[in-house]
């Protein structure tokens, strides 16, 4: 049977379980001080990654805003465009064709006539849908025809009756030359319908003109 015998004065291990606790309480120390260093090298991480994305995706707004920019320089290109097919198409809106009227005439007109002056008076309004047949303008011609009242001006009249952008046709005068002879000269008026308005652009300007 062995039997320990503590030999050291009292102070002395007094001095040893402080220093003991001095020990372990410096060893917790420096294990929190580790772990808030982990954590503390761990989080700087994720802050890295975290702001290494936000410079990413910043690169990538940038980028799609100036792509946006681009389509908004596109967009007021197209409006000016859209503007300006409506300016055309407004300010031909009303355009009559004198031309294609001489021709309607020169169709129609019989060769036992013949015409001195032409004179027009056309409405300068914008045509109201759904009133084609309204007259919107007046036509007066001056001119002679060799073969007396009849037949000669029943044809012209008949024959002029015949252009679908002339209606309401009188003759407002007519005057027997020579008594002897058959030429009468006459003064015929004839309203014009919307048939002659050339109608361009009015469906918006063609593809090639753009």
């Amino acid at each position: 049977m062995s039997v320990r015998v503590n030999l050291l004065p009292q102070e002395q291990v007094a001095r040893q379980a402080a220093a003991r606790q001095r020990n372990g309480l410096i060893a917790t120390g420096l294990l929190v001080l580790l772990i808030l260093a982990l954590v503390t090298m761990w989080q700087n991480g994720r802050i890295a990654a975290i702001e290494e994305r936000l410079a990413d995706e910043q690169a990538v707004l940038l980028s799609l805003q100036a792509e946006i920019n681009q389509l908004d320089e596109f967009s007021e290109l197209e409006q000016r465009i859209a503007d300006s097919e409506t300016l055309i198409a407004a300010a031909l809106g009303n355009e009559t064709s004198l031309a294609g009227i001489l021709q309607d005439i020169a169709s129609v007109i019989p060769s036992d006539a013949e015409l001195d002056s032409l004179t027009l008076n056309v409405d300068p309004t914008v045509p109201v849908p759904g009133t084609e047949s309204r007259t919107i303008g007046t036509m007066v011609l001056s001119g002679r025809s060799a073969s007396n009242h009849a037949p000669g001006l029943e044809r012209l009249l008949l024959e002029f009756d015949k252009v679908a952008a002339f209606r309401e046709l009188f003759f407002t005068s007519s005057t027997l030359d020579d008594p002897d002879e058959p030429y009468i000269s006459f003064n015929l008026e004839i309203g014009l319908g919307e048939e002659i308005r050339t109608g361009r652009y009015s469906d918006g300007v063609p593809e090639a003109l753009r």
